[in-house]
């Protein structure tokens, strides 16, 4: 018989700051690939990278400067990480603390980005610019930071492609960072971002082919409908954009999803707006404006 086992002592740790990203296509969770790093919001040296749980979460177990209350009577000073979770436990931090969390993708499927965040943090910790459910917005982890594909991502899938060079006339430069939303045959709203040099990528699901049969689709039977090819769809664009100076390298999440309504223009020189855009199933589309000044190809927006 074995012998009993005694229990001396019990650590319990907690996490003062943890979160989770979702792709903005297809709104699932992305745990895999991205480096995530946070350091104090005032200083611009990073702390350790973000550990991540099986189910996605980022998570750091250690932060600078956070130390939690000795309880009554009176302990030595103990990291934040070192607690039960409780309601005492919560209930005894120290005041939150600012931190900046950088995050990349060295796999090159998203564009970096930063945000602010307030640690000690119970449960997932979620920017205040971004909502649990964004209105017209597809389905997908409401809890979560979206992140927004880079113009070079490997299309994931049979689905829609829109790409754009996104111009300011007015500053004479690439409108960087520049948000558009997209929304493909009246479906729901997708986004995109614009890097550093204003390209642009958004990736759209297709709509269900524009058959009056159901089952089989008509546009799969010989002489039936048009063919898949063939089938196409209006496209919508609104564009939200102020320009930075200078611009970052990797912009603050909620100073993209925060900027104003913009103009696309479908030719600046004459004040036309951009419209009549239409996908075709299995084609890429690549928007520009008619003006012919350089940049040529490109679209210009203004703010």
């Amino acid at each position: 018989m074995p012998d009993a086992v005694s229990l001396l002592e019990a650590v319990s740790r907690v996490a003062p700051l943890g979160f989770r990203f979702r792709d903005e296509l297809s709104g699932l969770g992305v745990g895999d690939g991205l480096a995530v790093s946070v350091r104090p919001a005032s200083s611009a040296a990073p702390a350790p990278a973000a550990s991540t749980s099986p189910s996605g979460v980022f998570a750091f177990h250690a932060l600078p400067g956070l130390v939690a209350r000795p309880p009554p009577p009176a302990h030595p000073r103990l990291p934040v990480q070192f607690g039960e979770g409780d309601g005492a436990y919560w209930a005894g931090l120290p005041p939150p603390v600012t931190f900046t969390i950088d995050v990349a993708d060295p796999w090159g499927r998203f564009l970096p980005c930063s945000f602010q965040a307030t640690a000690p943090s119970r449960g997932l910790f979620l920017p205040p610019c971004v909502p649990l459910s964004p209105p017209g917005s597809p389905p997908g982890i409401d809890d979560a930071i979206p992140l927004f594909s880079a113009a070079a991502r490997v299309v994931p899938g049979p689905v829609a492609v829109v790409r754009a060079e996104l111009w300011d006339p007015v500053a004479a430069a690439p409108a960087a960072w520049a948000l558009v939303e997209a929304r493909l045959g009246g479906g729901p709203t997708f986004r995109g971002v614009a890097d550093a040099d204003g390209r642009l990528a958004i990736f759209l699901p297709y709509p269900a082919p524009d058959d009056p049969f159901n089952s089989p689709p008509a546009s799969l039977v010989p002489g039936l409908g048009p063919p898949l090819t063939a089938q196409e769809w209006p496209l919508e664009l609104a564009a939200h954009y102020a320009r930075q100076a200078p611009v970052p390298a990797a912009p603050d999440l909620c100073t993209v999803l925060g900027q104003p309504p913009a103009a696309l223009w479908g030719r600046y020189a004459g004040a036309v707006p951009l419209a009549g855009l239409t996908v075709r199933f299995g084609r890429e589309l690549v928007v520009r404006s008619d003006d012919t000044d350089p940049p040529a190809g490109s679209v210009r927006v203004t703010a």
